[in-house]
């Protein structure tokens, strides 16, 4: 065995001790997310997620939990900047747009 295969095999056993850094079944998800707060006064669980899917995200990796006050976590493997919550922002108030629209023209009927 060369001296590089023994290396990178002492540090792979150095680093499946250290959390975060071992790929087992039990810690592939939780621990590479980060938790995102939203709140919005036109919040609404499923429009959360499809703007999310819209920006890139994986849908089936976006985990969205209500919170205890007002707003939701979103999950995700990293923080949202600053105009990625406006996008989800903008969502929300177009979304509300909408379904004031089609409640407008459904009373129209």
């Amino acid at each position: 065995m060369s001296s590089s295969t023994t290396i990178k095999n002492s540090f792979s056993k150095l680093l499946s001790f250290i959390p975060g850094f071992r790929r087992s079944p039990d810690n592939m998800a939780s621990d590479y997310t980060v938790e995102n707060i939203i709140t919005h006064p036109y919040e609404n669980d499923q429009h959360l997620h499809a703007c999310l899917v819209s920006m890139g995200f994986i849908g089936k990796n976006i985990v969205i939990k209500a919170n205890a006050k007002k707003g939701f976590t979103a999950l995700l493997p990293y923080s949202l900047k600053d105009d990625q919550k406006k996008t989800i922002s903008d969502y929300f108030t177009k979304m509300k747009r909408e379904e004031r629209k089609k409640a407008a023209q459904e009373n129209d009927d």
